[in-house]
């Protein structure tokens, strides 16, 4: 047993040093290990080589996988192939291993007879399917755990909107990883008060910094206190909207939602980047909403703004894929983030409540997604359905819908004011 946990320890050992992504290393490695089941013999790492050349796979973590099968016990999983493919066939065979293994003599067992190949291909198929799947996912999920461990030892995030709602959730999500943190929010939100708590329940450092994003050079402020910490993960968390008319809106209320929404996050992501490709392994996640998938009319900029964190955070993750930064966006549906928002989503009723999760379990996926290098967070069933729903429905119809729903709640609230005035 304890010769067992040894090799286990010391595959695990050569994966984690492999430089690819988890997801990468997982395919390639269950790959190995489904090929390790079948009875092409000398001919599987062939197999996996060629068919991780074409869908991008780790090479390396295939013929691991498969050398892992065969040196454990390859006569115990052959045995086993073997007796549940001839039942699942309706064969009546006898099977076994010559008494000279010879790469002749083996090749011939299973050739000599069709009924002995299938067998072993279909009882393979059977138990190879399985093992795989559990292989991708313990892999998946040792590899990553051991990143967390590497990138978060003495290293920083930095998380923007962290006094309350999912930020203030996102930065106890990441105190539990072991990240010392940056925080940032506006003026007089307790972010002090939080910081505390996150310092002395997860006994991490913790900084902060209130600012006015709105500011021009408060991202560049930021910026350069953030720049002298090691930052391994950038959570571009900070965001405003609203609802009302577009030729109701303030001009300042439109810029703001444009310097919070678009340009900080964009120029924050800039500023920072050379921070985060110093460090061996980062992560930038962005905040969008499920309002990036389609305009809605009484809301104008909100969405749109949302759009472009979408399209931004898409094109960055192209840009940087080979390198040690992962771009990942998450697209939150409906969430009672603040006492206005609350009221807002009870007033939408039923349809503004599809979708709805909770900013603690939010932040969960949020954290554990971007860690397994998930770069399109759509979390939970409805909001999944919601999203299909949207690619499929016409845009003047999709339009016309969610701008009616918004439509209601102004006049709902103008009927409210206008009672209370009498």
């Amino acid at each position: 047993m304890n010769k067992l946990l040894l090799k286990v320890k010391g595959l695990i050992n050569k994966l984690s040093e492999i430089k690819d992504s988890p997801s990468n290393i997982g395919y390639g490695y269950a790959l190995g290990i489904f090929l390790a089941t079948t009875p092409f013999i000398g001919f599987k790492v062939l197999i996996a080589l060629i068919i991780t050349h074409y869908l991008k796979w780790n090479k390396l973590a295939a013929v691991i996988g498969v050398y892992h099968v065969n040196s454990l016990n390859a006569a115990f999983f052959y045995s086993l192939s073997f007796f549940i493919g001839k039942k699942m066939m309706g064969y009546d065979l006898y099977f076994s291993f010559p008494h000279e293994i010879t790469f002749k003599a083996v090749v011939s067992c299973f050739t000599d007879s069709k009924e002995v190949f299938l067998s072993l291909l279909m009882g393979g198929i059977a138990i190879g399917v399985p093992m795989s799947v559990i292989a991708f996912k313990l892999i998946l999920s040792l590899i990553n755990e051991r990143k967390f461990i590497e990138i978060s030892n003495g290293n920083y995030a930095l998380v923007t909107g962290a006094s309350r709602g999912l930020g203030r959730e996102i930065s106890e999500e990441l105190a539990k990883r072991n990240f010392n943190l940056l925080l940032v929010s506006l003026d007089n939100e307790n972010l002090d008060a939080v910081a505390y708590y996150l310092n002395r329940k997860y006994l991490i450092d913790v900084k902060f910094m209130e600012a006015d994003l709105t500011k021009n050079d408060t991202v560049f402020q930021i910026a350069n206190w953030a720049n002298n910490y090691q930052v391994s993960v950038l959570i571009n968390n900070a965001g405003i909207g609203g609802t009302r008319a577009f030729e109701e809106a303030s001009p300042e209320y439109i810029d703001n939602i444009i310097q919070i929404n678009i340009r900080a996050t964009s120029m924050l992501t800039r500023l920072l980047l050379p921070n985060l490709k110093a460090q061996s392994a980062s992560f930038i996640l962005n905040v969008a909403s499920m309002a990036s998938f389609s305009p809605i009319a009484y809301k104008t900029v909100y969405p749109a703004s949302k759009a472009f964190i979408w399209n931004f955070s898409r094109s960055l993750y192209q840009e940087l894929k080979k390198t040690n930064v992962f771009v990942s966006v998450i697209h939150p549906g409906p969430m009672k983030t603040n006492p206005d928002v609350t009221a807002r989503i009870e007033e939408q009723g039923v349809f503004g409540k599809m979708g709805l999760i909770s900013t603690t379990r939010m932040a969960e996926i949020a954290i554990k997604q971007l860690f397994r290098r998930d770069n399109l967070v759509i979390p939970g069933i409805l909001n999944k359905l919601n999203w299909f729903l949207m690619q499929l429905v016409p845009i003047w119809i999709r339009l016309c819908l969610v701008s009616n729903v918004v439509k209601r709640e102004i006049n709902s609230k103008k009927v409210a004011m206008s009672s209370n005035t009498i």
